[in-house]
């Protein structure tokens, strides 16, 4: 129920920032953050992302011990759909395959979710919690640290940066490229999608446990990782 309630009141926020009325005068937490610093409206993604990771915990809770038999060719079937309608929105109406975005919304959530399946599975609470810390450092130092291709050096840019770079060399012509050279929901940038996915199983194996004293631990965990976030800043 409460996985229901998030994710529907994050579905109504999404309709709102949608739809903000006079384009003219939109309250600036209804805008996106064009690179650095965020919004309120940058979180409804990453919320339906974290909802993925406590679905992926709450599902193989509650069906208990499935064989991996029955489960990946389930998992697979439904990434693919979800795959497969994104590439179908991102194609309507013309559909011309030269020019098809092959990155999107619910590709990344195909990816996410097969990925933080995989891992909800084979990783116990700290060795995912490890994993998840782990991807989000790796993140940063290919950021902060490996020259661009090009450039010569690292860049945190909007215009030349390590994402653009990957995003032309694996997809060029195939991106979301309003004003960039990378996609928003490009390869490199899937990683730290993952980390918060599988930050969403956590939760979710944590409040599925026996103990109704939990939520607390969960919210004074995610205060902690949000004040980790303005430091790391």
């Amino acid at each position: 129920m409460s996985v229901d309630f998030l994710r529907g009141l994050t579905v109504s926020f999404m309709i709102v920032a949608n739809n903000p009325g006079d384009a003219d005068s939109v309250y600036r937490e209804l805008i996106h953050a064009k690179w650095h610093g965020w919004t309120a409206v940058d979180l409804i993604f990453p919320v339906f992302l974290f909802l993925v990771g406590v679905s992926v915990a709450l599902s193989r809770t509650r069906g208990g011990t499935v064989a991996s038999g029955r489960i990946w060719p389930r998992a697979l079937r439904r990434a693919a759909v979800l795959f497969a309608l994104g590439l179908a929105l991102n194609g309507f109406p013309f559909f011309n395959l030269d020019s098809l975005r092959i990155p999107g919304v619910l590709q990344r959530i195909a990816v996410v979710y097969l990925a933080v399946l995989w891992l909800h599975l084979k990783l116990g609470d700290r060795s995912a919690a490890v994993a998840a810390a782990c991807i989000l450092v790796g993140y940063w130092l290919l950021w902060a640290f490996v020259p661009v291709p090009g450039l010569g050096r690292p860049s945190l840019d909007f215009e030349h940066n390590l994402e653009g770079w990957l995003d032309q060399a694996l997809m060029r012509g195939h991106i979301w490229e309003y004003e960039t050279t990378w996609d928003p929901e490009g390869a490199l940038s899937t990683l730290p999608c993952i980390a918060l996915g599988l930050m969403g199983a956590l939760c979710g194996r944590w409040l599925s446990g026996d103990n109704p004293a939990k939520w607390k631990g969960v919210c004074g965990l995610g205060v902690g990782l949000h004040l980790c976030g303005l430091a790391w800043n």
